[in-house]
């Protein structure tokens, strides 16, 4: 996989056999549908792997959620 090529905001997929210990998503014609942390008893075998891929707008947003949680 060519990791340039893949859209913002995304992130990357993989099957296992025992997913529940991980957050796991469900995917529909190529797009995730539903995403749940550590379910007990998962829709899928899909999991999310640790690989974040943003745009520069993360890090605005990101600004936004540090001076609302450091004013609050």
């Amino acid at each position: 996989m060519n990791l340039s090529k893949l859209r913002v905001n995304s992130f990357l997929v993989t099957a296992v056999n025992d997913p529940r210990p991980y957050g796991v998503v469900v995917v529909k014609d190529g797009k995730v549908i539903d995403v749940e942390e550590k379910p007990k008893v998962p829709k899928s075998n899909l999991i999310i792997v640790p690989y974040y891929h943003f745009d520069e707008t993360i890090f605005s947003a990101l600004r936004r959620s540090v001076m609302k949680a450091n004013f609050s």
